[in-house]
């Protein structure tokens, strides 16, 4: 209590008080309520004023925002890149944001600053000769590799110095028409009109020159994960497919089927491939990793079902597949026991190339982000094979949707085939539209679009020494 007697008689006493007032049990008012006394209508007047007071909050409180279960969700956000652009093909991102394009009908590469907006386009390597790029990547030095297919060359121009500098980096090539770049300054090269990948060592001052794996035909786009795996749009087998780094890039697996002229690759820090499906107008996205089943309501609905392939490289039997959900069977993900995985039973001898498959369903018992796994084990308990697998249980609101996409939903806005794509280190996703003449951006977390069965799949899974190692595809 405050009180103060200063220059009043010694009879009466000033005094106050602060009192908090709950209202609504939403907000808490301190109000300032004097007590001394009033005579008459002055008296009146002051529990008028209180009065009023009171009501005012009331109103307030009426009008605040108060916190509300969400009814929807975000869907997407797309933005068209810089301009001025002719024939834009190939696309790749630094770690500031900044996208370098390899702007195939101008016979230049230019960089599209992510500060002020993306508006920005700068021409770097100016006259150096570039003719009909068509593939660029970028280091962590901020260095740029071009793939320049009319000189039938790769060049790097040099971060330093402001990209003036260019270089070119080993030799024989032919139309060479997608590069990538790993961690310790490889170059890994999609040469068109030799049908080959091929490697330029960083060591030794990008002079030597490797192919990696066989049969490719008119090989396009080119990715590598941080493991060193690379990834190819093989154009002319009308397929995408994964050089394994282990063993020296000698073994090839094909990844995804119903491609229509792919032509550019990326991969994300997860391990999945995003394709630039040219001739289908969509990018698509190859879940190698972990399978999203997608969103279902939580309860005993109708499951949704997915088979997951699993391949044999060596010869062996297995235990009856293992299905868990947050680590615990008999929860949201379950084996529907009609894959051959489960009824050629734990007696059946599967030869290297052989494949089985488990026919999964998903069920969510809550809400949210769930997630599952399906291992398979060979006769002596050893696990041989797993793939992950996640969805999402909707409540009676409508939940985020955690996952990428897999048809990559453009809310409306075409992209006509689209040649290259990148990612950057938040997921968003970078693609040239060729067509467009235009460079477009696709927030990571965009809208979903239900993936057709053959792109649900998972790749190959590490084996145990000399185990029958299974890969999904």
């Amino acid at each position: 209590m405050l009180c103060s007697s200063a220059s009043r008689p010694s009879s009466v006493s000033s005094c106050a008080t602060s009192q908090v007032i709950s209202i609504d049990n939403r907000v808490a008012a301190s109000v300032r309520v004097d007590k001394r006394p009033r005579r008459g209508s002055r008296a009146r007047s002051g529990k008028w004023v209180l009065a009023l007071a009171v009501l005012f909050l009331s109103a307030l409180v009426g009008f605040a925002p108060s916190a509300e279960a969400q009814t929807a969700h975000f869907s997407w956000a797309i933005t068209t890149l810089g301009s001025g652009f002719s024939l834009p093909n190939g696309v790749a991102v630094d770690g500031s944001g900044n996208v370098f394009v390899a702007d195939y009908g101008h016979n230049a590469v230019k960089e599209i600053l992510a500060t002020g907006g993306y508006t920005t386009v700068n021409t770097l390597g100016s006259g150096s000769g570039f003719s009909n790029p068509t593939g660029v990547a970028v280091d962590g030095s901020g260095n740029v590799f071009v793939a320049d297919q009319g000189s039938n060359a790769v060049k790097k121009i040099l971060a330093a110095g402001g990209y003036i500098t260019v270089n070119t980096l080993g030799s024989g090539f032919s139309f060479p028409a997608g590069v990538a770049v790993d961690g310790s300054g490889n170059v890994f090269v999609a040469d068109n009109g030799n049908n080959a990948v091929k490697e330029i060592l960083a060591a030794g001052g990008y002079t030597t020159v490797n192919t990696l794996g066989s049969s490719f035909s008119s090989p396009y786009g080119v990715a590598v994960d941080g493991s060193g795996n690379v990834f190819v749009a093989d154009t002319g087998h009308i397929a995408v497919k994964e050089i394994v780094a282990a063993g020296g890039y000698t073994t090839v697996y094909t990844l995804g089927s119903g491609f229509s002229s792919p032509t550019g690759v990326a991969v994300d820090g997860s391990g999945n491939v995003f394709v630039a499906d040219t001739l289908n107008h969509v990018v698509e996205e190859i879940m190698t990793r972990s399978v999203n089943f997608g969103s279902a309501a939580i309860g005993t609905g109708t499951p949704l079902n997915m088979p997951l392939t699993f391949t044999f490289d060596t010869a062996g039997t297995i235990t009856a597949p293992a299905v868990l959900t947050q680590g615990t069977t008999g929860l949201d993900f379950a084996d529907a026991g009609t894959g051959t995985c489960t009824t050629n039973g734990t007696t059946h001898t599967y030869a290297a190339g052989d494949t089985c498959t488990v026919n999964l369903t998903f069920v969510p018992q809550l809400p949210g982000a769930r997630n599952g796994a399906v291992v398979l084990k060979n006769a002596s308990g050893n696990a041989i094979a797993t793939a992950y697998v996640y969805g999402t249980g909707r409540g009676p609101q409508v939940t985020f949707d955690p996952g990428t996409v897999r048809v990559v939903n453009t809310g409306g806005v075409s992209i006509n085939n689209p040649f290259q794509l990148a990612l950057d280190g938040a997921s968003n996703m970078y693609v040239s539209n060729y067509s467009g003449q235009n460079v477009t951006k696709i927030a990571a977390g965009g809208g979903s679009a239900p993936a057709p069965p053959w792109m649900r799949r998972e790749s190959r899974q590490h084996s145990l020494q000399a185990a029958p190692r299974a890969r999904v595809l």
